[in-house]
């Protein structure tokens, strides 16, 4: 669900998919009409997605327990296999619910940001390079990548409360000018 969403908005519409497929399982996602997933927020893509990894583990072709046994490659390679799991997401499962330490997911936006601001790098580096400049941090980059997305939350956080402070400064200016 998180994919090219912010945290919020995702967090948001997986909160409702939990609430209206109960039991939340493979078969009852499967059994979920179209119209109660987009009710919820989930975008036709993401219900096909949702729908395939849903299929994948009832028919055993997706084995999540088998997956937390398997080195990192071999995991990302069983996961990427299903329709619906890209690297990215395989990445992220890898370091989010099986707590790998040494993931690295290249296509991340929000890293290659972080990445270019803390390295004063002239443009956003692409994924090859992306894997080259995360060789340094082998066998921690999980710990890097989640050091680097809470930097880069903290600059994103700190630009939004500038930009509502100087809002507020406008505003006050106007009104001084208007009441003279």
């Amino acid at each position: 669900v998180s994919q090219q969403l912010s945290i919020a908005a995702a967090d948001t519409i997986f909160g409702r998919v939990k609430e209206k497929v109960v039991p939340f399982d493979p078969a009852t996602m499967l059994a979920t009409a179209p119209e109660t997933l987009r009710a919820c927020g989930l975008s036709a893509p993401k219900q096909k997605h949702m729908k395939s990894i849903s299929g994948a583990i009832l028919e055993g072709t997706l084995d999540l327990k088998r997956v937390r046994a398997l080195h990192d490659d071999d995991a990302r390679a069983h996961l990427t296999a299903i329709k619906g799991i890209g690297p990215w997401t395989a990445d992220i499962y890898l370091m989010s619910s099986l707590g790998r330490a040494d993931v690295w997911p290249v296509a991340d936006v929000g890293l290659q940001a972080a990445l270019t601001r803390v390295l004063g790098l002239r443009k956003r580096p692409n994924e090859k390079r992306m894997e080259k400049l995360s060789q340094t941090w082998r066998p921690w980059r999980t710990v890097v990548a989640r050091l680097l997305w809470m930097q880069e939350d903290g600059v994103r956080r700190e630009n939004r409360e500038a930009k509502k402070r100087a809002k507020a400064e406008r505003a006050t200016k106007l009104t001084k000018k208007k009441n003279k």
